[in-house]
């Protein structure tokens, strides 16, 4: 459609159409029931995202000694790298655009040359010129009036924007003066906005897109990737985007160019596991996206890079469609873009890891040699660039959303009906690609077997002093966070106080979990110590299978399903592994060529090595308990006295990686 057309759309009264105009436009698209994940800073604040994740300008250069930045077009960010002055107010066309921050002092600098820099693609460029100056430099004259007068303002004064159209290439702009003669002085700075995708005349096919790679222009597909097609709305590279969908860090590595472009122009051919397309109706109105997690409220990630959040009592229909969220891109992206995306796609691995390094797991203290690193007979999982970005927690009534870089890379579930005792849920590896069993788990998609009791990661107790904390016959309480959620350095930490409840009520103990979850490598490490301090005397941990740390992994990564389970004897298969002590499992499989999985490694001064609860339908257990129900000698069970503190230290490893 032409541009004019889409501006009227872009106000439909219908949601439907005018979620497709805006996109089309290059603009996220905006609704009232919609939640976005992401978070903007304070007013006069450079958070994460007070600047374009992918500049469209490069080679940024001014004659002056003073600095000038990129940056973005929106309330709270400063409009001068010498002054503190922020917006109050912008264009609603013109909101999230990148900016050139200019310096307030060089307001009285000459010639027509004086800033310059490189545009990645076609571009229309404004500048917000002082409103308070009568007349402009004399450059400026070819740069038309867009009669946007009044629409862009700082707490300090007006601006009155001027654009002009530039190809990609060298942009030059001249000084603040407007006239040498009287020296009258002012101030400017820059906005850009890249020109809307131009359709081919015909649906772009794979043989074009692959002959137009010889041309192709990877820093233009960067800025196509990240500004233009946005494809990073729900796809993350690196450390920037949102990882609704699969990640894209490394995808030169492990995809040849022409399953890229495949994927680029029919989604729908290779579906990743997890990432199947999930449509909804609820409230009268109709959702299609990627399923975030379930439970009481439904989250779903849409192809906007917004997140809606629909109670389950609200839904009306829930299906699973067997095709991708994403949709083709042959009839928007012309084969040379097609080309210059997948070119930078190809080579994104030296441009995401060049700033991370790998850091080995630290090691325990022990009191026997430690396990954390894999021996020979571990399934290999090639450590893919860290996400240097923090990890955040969001708190609801029942649960924290741990997020990186805007997507959800898990849930810490403290408070539920049905199960319960605190557990993660919905975890990913680094890549975005599911671990754990969905929660709950999806009928048809998921196997849904002890849906109650593997929600994910948990600890639990088939036996506490006579009561069965496994089948949720008592009742871990979520009382407070004895430490709240902090980014410390390098991991996100936080601590609970629970109550240990029989079914009648009775407190029998209090129980302390510190966990610390950390991007370590192409690794997630997440560990869990638990303190438990009886409050009545007679406290014991029994002899039974069902006790101890568990997994329950993705259903496509089962031994059914062809994963595998590798011990540190060697030993693998369920079968194998079952009741036999080990340092250290590993649960993994493959999903789309990539290897998947999950490792348990107790740490080594709990007060007795585990036995292992392995089944081939996808859960394994740490048990330092059940010595008779693991045919390892005669049962017994572990007391602890009234007053006394009893401790247990786990860690989980998420890899994602070649097989």
């Amino acid at each position: 459609m032409k541009p004019e057309l889409l501006a009227v759309l872009a106000s439909d009264m219908d949601e439907s159409v005018r979620t497709v105009a805006q996109l089309a436009m290059g603009r996220p698209a905006k609704g009232p029931e919609i939640r976005s994940s992401a978070k903007a800073p304070a007013p006069g604040k450079s958070g994460p995202e007070s600047g374009r994740i992918s500049p469209i300008t490069s080679n940024l250069r001014a004659e002056s000694a003073r600095s000038y930045t990129q940056g973005t077009l929106k309330n709270g960010e400063r409009a001068y790298t010498d002054r503190s002055y922020v917006f109050t107010k912008v264009p609603e066309s013109l909101e999230g655009a990148e900016m050139i921050r200019t310096a307030n002092d060089d307001d009285d600098t000459r010639g027509n040359s004086f800033l310059t820099f490189d545009l990645a693609m076609e571009s229309t460029v404004f500048i917000a010129h002082d409103r308070r100056i009568a007349g402009r430099p004399e450059w400026m004259k070819p740069f038309a009036d867009t009669d946007l007068d009044l629409a862009l303002a700082t707490d300090h004064n007006q601006f009155h924007l001027w654009s002009q159209d530039f190809p990609a290439g060298k942009v030059s702009l001249g000084g603040s003066l407007v006239a040498a003669s009287s020296g009258t002085k002012s101030n400017y700075f820059v906005i850009i906005k890249p020109k809307p995708l131009v359709p081919p005349p015909a649906l772009t096919t794979s043989e074009q897109s692959l002959a137009a790679l010889a041309k192709a222009d990877a820093r233009r597909g960067e800025a196509l990737f990240f500004n233009v097609a946005v494809c990073s709305t729900c796809h993350r590279v690196g450390n920037r985007g949102t990882n609704f969908g699969p990640d894209l860090t490394n995808l030169g590595a492990r995809m040849e160019a022409k399953y890229i472009v495949q994927s680029l122009l029919d989604p729908n051919a290779v579906i990743t596991e997890g990432f199947a397309g999930h449509s909804v109706e609820a409230g009268g109105k109709s959702y299609f996206g990627i399923l975030l997690s379930a439970g009481p409220t439904l989250r779903l990630g849409l192809v906007t890079g917004q997140v809606v959040e629909i109670p389950e009592n609200t839904i009306k229909r829930h299906e699973i469609l067997p095709v991708s969220p994403m949709p083709p891109q042959s009839a928007l992206l012309k084969p040379q873009d097609v080309a210059d995306i997948t070119a930078w796609l190809m080579t994104a691995k030296q441009e995401a890891s060049s700033t991370t390094q790998p850091t080995a797991l630290p090691k325990p203290a022990p009191a026997k040699p430690s396990s954390a690193a894999p021996s020979a007979t571990a399934p290999s999982s090639t450590a893919r660039p860290a996400d240097s970005s923090p990890l955040t927690a969001v708190e609801k009534p029942d649960r924290l959303v741990i997020m990186q870089s805007g997507g959800m890379i898990g849930e810490f579930v403290f408070s539920d009906p049905k199960i319960r005792r605190p557990f993660f849920a919905n975890l990913r590896a680094p890549g975005g690609i599911p671990v754990t069993r969905t929660w709950p788990p999806v009928p048809g998609v998921d196997a849904v077997d002890h849906a109650d009791m593997h929600p994910g990661v948990w600890l639990a107790f088939g036996d506490l002093a006579g009561h069965d904390f496994w089948r949720n016959n008592g009742t871990m309480k979520h009382e407070s966070f004895a430490a709240p959620p902090a980014w410390k350095g390098d991991r996100l930490e936080f601590s609970t106080i629970s109550s240990l409840l029989t079914s009648n009520g009775t407190k029998l103990a209090a129980m302390r979990s510190d966990f610390s979850i950390a991007p370590i490598g192409g690794e997630l490490h997440l560990t869990w110590a638990a303190a438990f301090t009886p409050e009545r005397d007679g406290f014991y941990f029994g002899d039974q299978e069902e006790m101890g740390l568990g997994v329950r992994m993705a259903t496509p990564l089962t031994e059914k399903s062809g994963g595998r389970i590798t011990s540190s004897t060697g030993k693998t298969t369920a079968n194998a592994t079952w009741g036999q002590p080990a340092e250290w499992c590993d649960y993994s499989g493959t999903i789309n060529g990539i290897q998947v999985g999950a490792k348990i490694i107790p740490d080594p001064a709990n007060f007795r090595p585990s036995w292992w609860h392995n089944r081939d339908y996808g859960v394994f257990v740490a048990n330092p308990f059940g010595r008779g129900a693991m045919k390892q000698g005669k049962p017994d069970r572990t007391e602890v006295k009234k007053g006394e503190t009893f401790r247990m230290k786990f860690t989980i490893i998420l890899h994602a990686g070649k097989p």
